[in-house]
């Protein structure tokens, strides 16, 4: 009669075995797979190149243009950028795919420049290579943040216990066409960053309707700005109505107030906005919006400004123009996003998928 003792550890054994041959099987699925995510990367690499050259131009532009912006800390950016991607080019060429030579001896799949991939130097340097990648991108979306976020000149009136009370003045131009409520006349009150985990709450003023790009004059508009330091913050804006004063422009303005509420990370990436709007009767909307990281897929593309991968993602339902980021100095939509980056058949794109309705009746 066999051993009891002796059947279970054969059975633990054999249970050990074939938990091992499961990882080995998935490697080697891995493997399969490495040829393809060295190619992605060889692409993500050309786009970041193209994506350089297009941030490069933007911020000569916007420093010579008349709305102040940081231009040593851009240069500083860029030169990161630069760096991270000759770093990148570096790691992939010494690494990940095999010399003439290796490849003239047989070598495996191609992966780009008529040169094959090294499976095991992926395995190697996937954790760096994803490391590389995650830096490349916030210093991309630092860059076009930087860019297109209006100087500020504060001065703190008063000061008590943990209460602030902030004027603002701040300077917008006709290039500055991020914001449509640019136009002249037309207030807007900034998001408020808190300072707790738990959520935010901001108020902002925007117009139903925008103005042709010409009449986005340089305007001056001032704001009254209430920061509570606890797990919310508040700006405040006059309700009313302020019409463009551009002749030739017959459109009347119809400002409204948005509230976000901004769920905690750890339970849902979502934004609860609600808006009021000021027309000829006050009309409120409940929307709830999703927050995406600022490297994902639907930023990248239109910041790039690929529209056919765009469109294939809205196709498949993997984005969408709802889709809002979190950046440092407040929300971004997916159109106002495009419209920082100048891409303007982004804009035309997500429009035609149900983008911000208020610049659906906009005069073209």
């Amino acid at each position: 009669m066999a051993d009891p003792l002796s059947l279970v550890a054969s059975a633990i054994a054999i249970i050990q075995g074939g938990e091992k041959l499961r990882k080995l099987v998935r490697k080697a699925q891995q493997l399969n797979k490495v040829p393809v995510e060295v190619e992605l990367l060889l692409q993500e690499i050309s786009e970041a190149r193209t994506s350089f050259t297009s941030l490069q131009s933007t911020v000569i532009a916007a420093a010579q243009g008349a709305r102040p912006i940081n231009f040593e800390a851009l240069r500083s950016l860029l030169h990161q950028y630069a760096s991270l991607l000759d770093s990148m080019e570096l790691l992939v060429d010494k690494y990940l795919l095999k010399s003439p030579k290796q490849d003239a001896e047989g070598g495996d799949e191609r992966a780009g420049m008529g040169r094959s991939v090294v499976r095991l130097g992926w395995v190697r340097k996937k954790t760096k290579v994803h490391e590389m990648q995650d830096k490349l991108r916030n210093v991309r979306f630092l860059i076009v943040d930087t860019t297109y976020r209006r100087e500020r000149k504060l001065r703190v009136s008063g000061s008590r216990g943990s209460y602030y009370r902030i004027q603002a003045k701040r300077v917008t131009t006709g290039q500055d066409r991020g914001n449509p409520d640019n136009s002249r006349g037309n207030d807007k009150g900034e998001s408020s960053e808190s300072s707790s985990w738990a959520y935010t709450i901001d108020f902002h003023v925007r117009p139903m309707q925008v103005c042709l790009p010409q009449h986005m004059d340089t305007a001056v508009n001032d704001m009254e700005e209430s920061r509570w330091h606890s797990s919310h913050a508040i700006s405040w804006i006059p309700f009313q109505h302020k019409d463009c004063d551009v002749s030739s422009c017959k459109r009347r303005s119809q400002p409204m107030i948005s509230g976000a509420f901004h769920l905690p990370h750890w339970i849902a990436s979502r934004a609860i906005i609600l808006t009021l709007i000021n027309g000829p009767s006050i009309s409120v909307s409940l929307t709830v919006a999703h927050i995406v990281p600022p490297d994902s897929d639907i930023f990248r593309y239109i910041q790039t400004g690929n529209c056919s991968r765009l469109q294939t993602l809205l196709l498949k339902g993997q984005a969408s123009p709802a889709d809002m980021i979190e950046s440092l100095y407040g929300t971004l939509d997916a159109l106002l996003f495009a419209l920082n980056c100048n891409q303007y058949e982004i804009c035309q794109l997500l429009l035609s998928w149900g983008a911000d309705p208020m610049l659906k009746t906009a005069p073209s």
